[in-house]
């Protein structure tokens, strides 16, 4: 399991991506588990819960991604009006701009079960 310190060096990592317009959000085949899908709210709104995320947000990972197994998913979770959010989050080299690395977001839905955040006190 990462350090706490891990965790806020891969967010910090991912919000300077993002905070430079480096974000892409990955196509979801599956509808029962679109980006957003549940939640109620815009894409904007979601981009604003990703700038809060924290240590203490943290859930499970890194760990490898299912379709590129060099590549790193990490998970979070947070309160999205009362609902519980799943939050499946990676970093990938711009294939285009060898300087660019890219915030990904993965997932962005209701999550299906209750997630652990061990870095919480009392959870």
């Amino acid at each position: 399991m990462p350090t706490r310190q891990d965790v806020a060096s891969f967010l910090g990592d991912f919000k300077a991506a993002v905070s430079l317009g480096y974000i892409h959000w990955l196509h979801r085949a599956d509808e029962t588990k679109a980006h957003l899908s549940g939640l109620e709210i815009t894409r904007n709104q979601a981009v604003d819960c990703l700038h809060d995320l924290t240590p203490d947000n943290y859930s499970k990972g890194p760990e490898p991604d299912d379709y590129d197994e060099n590549r790193q998913v990490w998970i979070f979770g947070c309160d999205v009006v009362g609902v519980e959010a799943y939050i499946k989050l990676t970093m990938q080299p711009d294939s285009h701009r060898k300087t660019v690395v890219n915030a990904l977001i993965w997932s962005f839905h209701v999550a299906e079960h209750p997630l652990r955040y061990p870095f919480r006190a009392g959870v």
